[in-house]
C-alpha cells in the first residue's frame, strides 16, 4: 500500500458578513449551472462485451444458447404433461 494524500481547498462564508443586495436571476442560476454541469459528464459504463470491441465472445453467445435452449424445451416438456 501507499500513503495518498489531499489538498482540499474551502471557503468559509458568512451569511451576515456578505448582505443582501446581491439579485441573482433563475435564468442566470440555470445557465451557470448549466455550464458547469457539461464539464462534468460521466464517462460511459463499459461492459464486458465492450473490451472485446463491442462484439459478444463465443462462450457469451453459446451460454445465451444453451440457456434459452432449455428454457424452450422445459416449457415443451411442460405443455407436453
Amino acid at each position: 500500500m501507499t500513503e495518498e494524500t489531499v489538498t482540499l481547498e474551502y471557503l468559509d462564508l458568512n451569511k451576515a458578513a456578505l448582505g443582501h443586495g446581491a439579485a441573482v436571476e433563475e435564468a442566470d442560476l440555470k445557465a451557470a449551472y448549466e455550464k458547469e454541469a457539461a464539464a462534468f459528464k460521466p464517462s460511459p459504463e463499459r461492459t464486458g462485451s465492450s473490451y472485446f470491441g463491442g462484439r459478444k465472445t463465443r462462450w457469451f453467445r453459446k451460454s445465451q444458447a444453451r440457456y434459452h435452449h432449455e428454457k424452450i424445451e422445459s416449457r415443451r416438456k411442460f405443455l407436453q404433461m
